[in-house]
Parts: structure tokens; sequence; C-alpha cells
């Protein structure tokens, strides 16, 4: 189905300059992001933070071909997902639920937050699904103690329909290495399959995020 490369957020403070103009409002930075890219994962806390009312004014605010990914922390784990086993590589499969029984909000009455089913059904069609960050152990049987075993971080995404996808992070050590990245992709692609990915970038320069796009569509991965 092909890789899509996404960036972690689009209002980073070193895009200022270098990809938003200095003048721009700040309110028009997602326009101006979803002009130049299709798609995006929202940090949690971002979506978090914002009501219903913005969730559905970023939709408003993006061309028709745009979407949203929505990151997930612990609060939001769907059920099944922090018992996960056969962890060897990133990307692991959940099995496909419907959207409302994908988050698990616990009650907070500090501040009206939105779930994952609310926050999709205010963005609309411009949702396209949540990745999670999962910590597992570094064997299925878990660490042994005092053995210094460092947790494996795995990246488990899904579509809007529940579907599984495959996605992991562009590690820095091939940001900017085309040959290493090729082989990356490669890779990301062979596991993959027939089923979409998500290539990742956590953090980097807007001219990374086109650089890769390239390289995907130049490698046939798109």
């Amino acid at each position: 189905m092909g890789i899509e490369v996404i960036a972690r957020d689009w209002d980073r403070p070193d895009w200022r300059g270098e990809f938003y103009p200095e003048d721009l409002p700040e309110d028009w930075r997602l326009s101006y992001f979803a002009n130049a890219f299709e798609s995006v994962l929202v940090p949690a806390t971002s979506w978090h933070e914002a009501p219903l009312e913005r969730l559905a004014q970023w939709a408003k605010d993006v061309p028709d071909r745009f979407r949203f990914y929505l990151e997930l922390d612990a609060c939001d784990e769907p059920e099944g997902w922090g018992n996960v086993q056969g962890h060897s590589t990133i990307g692991v499969e959940p099995a496909a639920q419907p959207l409302a029984q994908q988050s698990r909000m616990p009650n907070r009455t500090d501040t009206p937050t939105p779930d994952l089913a609310g926050a999709a059904a205010a963005l609309g069609n411009r949702f396209a699904g949540s990745v999670a960050r999962l910590f597992l152990p570094a064997s299925p049987a878990g660490p042994r103690p005092g053995s210094g075993a460092t947790p494996i971080r795995a990246l488990v995404a899904r579509d809007a329909q529940g579907h599984a996808l495959v996605a992991r992070e562009i590690p820095l050590a091939i940001m900017a290495d085309p040959r290493a990245a090729l082989t990356w992709l490669t890779a990301l692609a062979a596991k993959a399959g027939s089923r979409p990915a998500l290539a990742i970038l956590d953090s980097a320069s807007p001219k990374a995020l086109t650089r890769w796009g390239q390289l995907v569509l130049l490698a046939g991965f798109a």
C-alpha cells in the first residue's frame, strides 16, 4: 500500500524563519504546513489540550487531501496494547476493533480533554488513525533483575477503521545518509508487505521531511 513519511507536530519553534515566514500569524501555521505536506502526527499533549471546537477548526483549516494522525499516551492506551507479545520488531499488530472501543480514558475532572473517539469525530474524514508508543520488555520473558536490559520502544499504529499499520521512527543516524535511508525504507516496505506504513520524523527540519518524501517517491515506495 505504500510508505507515508510524516512529521511529529507542525508547530516547532526551530521551523520559524526557516520554514514559516517570521510574520506569519501563529494560527495560520497549520494551513501553511498543510499546503506543503500531506499529513502530520499530532502530539498527544497538543490534541488533549485542545477543545473539540479547535480540532474541528483544524479540519477546516487544511485541504481536503490532508490527514491527521493522533499520538496516544498512556491514558489513551487501547485495551490489549500494553500486553503485546512477540515484539521482536517495531510495528506490532493489534487486532482491529471499532474506533469507539480503541480509547480507554480515565475519568478526568480537572479539564475536559477529548478522548480518541471524540477527537476523531471532531476531525471527521481528516482523521487518518492513531499511533501509540509502547515500552516492552527486552525479551518476551522480561529482563532479568539486575541485568540492565533496556525495554524496547515499539510503535503501534491503526488507521481510522482500526486496522493495523506498520510504523517506525526514522533513526537520526541515517537522517542525512541517502544510501542508509534507502536501505531502511526497503526494510520497512518488506515488513509492511501489502499494508500501509508510516515513517515518522520525530525531530527534523522541513527540508528533511521533503527530502525523505522525495526518496520514497523515487524508490517507488509511495
